[in-house]
């Protein structure tokens, strides 16, 4: 005898709610009443009848009856899940995926981001076989740390005003200390996406509203509780690029087997002599960072162009050289 089409609502609509509750779930915990309010706006207002509190209890207990680990806090009433529990809820990941997860845990541990990567981290892994689970907190037989030297702590607020400005597109003010002055200069600027962790240090960039410049500064030199969003909005965007040929010659002994990728479109061209040519794109806006890569190499590096990266090599060379005369002069 074929089933009542009523019946065969009844149980698709049984069905789509346990789907809602487990999708609900998975986020975060939930009280019986959001529980039941999201059922319902996802459905229709008779998706639980006239009796909604008893058929969602009926929900629930069917869940657990399939596998499903609902658990109920004492304190507030919400509803949990304890996803890694059940098999239909865990994820199907191989040796290399697992890897990358171990991999992203042990890189950010030194950083800002830490707790919100291991928290990703973790909640992948509730989906996981506890033997995969042990697996990601197995130490990784390799180290990409990404370095943390400032102590952030006391610039946590700034970060977050940053990435705040980022985020609701407003302009971000502050009080500023630059490397070459104690001194501090207000700031007002649209900040680009573009934090960046470099060697140790966050940095963020921006159109400054004064000088309608694009300027770089370094996190922890905002003097703390100094930042502060502006209310109106802007039309923030990614950095725009200002690009710059680069040029460089290497020594033939320090770049016999060829040079290091250090810039974008990297290009090498042997000369007679046995040195290189390396060429390739800088912004104008990396310049510092440009001159401070290429001490690296000392005397087996000569730049070419452009002209201000020259001027900047020169600069610090001859300070360098006026340092260690008087060095020498002090000594003799």
């Amino acid at each position: 005898m074929p089933r009542r089409p009523h019946a065969r609502r009844a149980t698709r609509d049984v069905l789509h709610r346990a789907l809602i509750i487990l999708a609900a779930l998975e986020e975060v915990d939930f009280t019986r009443d959001d529980l039941i309010a999201r059922v319902t706006a996802e459905m229709d207002e008779t998706a639980y009848g006239d009796a909604p509190e008893d058929a969602f209890l009926r929900d629930i207990k069917w869940l657990r009856e399939l596998g499903f680990d609902v658990g109920r806090k004492a304190d507030d009433g919400s509803y949990h899940l304890e996803a890694g529990n059940n098999p239909l809820l865990r994820l199907k990941l191989g040796p290399d995926e697992l890897y990358i997860l171990s991999l992203l845990r042990r890189a950010f541990e030194r950083t800002p981001y830490a707790d919100d990567v291991t928290s990703f981290v973790n909640r992948i892994a509730s989906h996981l076989s506890q033997k995969q689970q042990a697996q990601i907190k197995q130490t990784v037989p390799i180290s990409v740390l990404i370095p943390m030297l400032d102590d952030i702590e006391p610039h946590r607020l700034t970060l977050q005003k940053v990435q705040e400005a980022i985020g609701q597109r407003r302009q971000l003010e502050f009080e500023y200390r630059s490397r070459t002055s104690e001194k501090t200069k207000r700031h007002v600027v649209t900040v680009y996406n573009s934090l960046e962790l470099r060697e140790g240090h966050l940095y963020f960039q921006g159109r400054s509203d004064r000088t309608d410049n694009d300027l770089e500064f370094r996190l922890d030199r905002v003097v703390p509780g100094t930042a502060k969003l502006l209310p109106a909005k802007v039309a923030t965007a990614d950095k725009p690029r200002h690009p710059l040929p680069l040029r460089y010659r290497l020594s033939r002994e320090f770049a016999s087997q060829g040079a290091t990728r250090r810039f974008r479109n990297h290009q090498e061209e042997r000369q007679a002599d046995g040195s290189l040519i390396v060429t390739a794109e800088i912004d104008e806006t990396e310049l510092f960072w440009a001159s401070k890569t290429l001490l690296k190499y000392g005397e087996n590096c000569v730049v070419l162009e452009p002209p201000e990266l020259v001027a900047e090599m020169r600069r610090v060379v001859e300070q360098m050289a006026r340092n260690y005369e008087v060095a020498r002069s002090s000594m003799d």
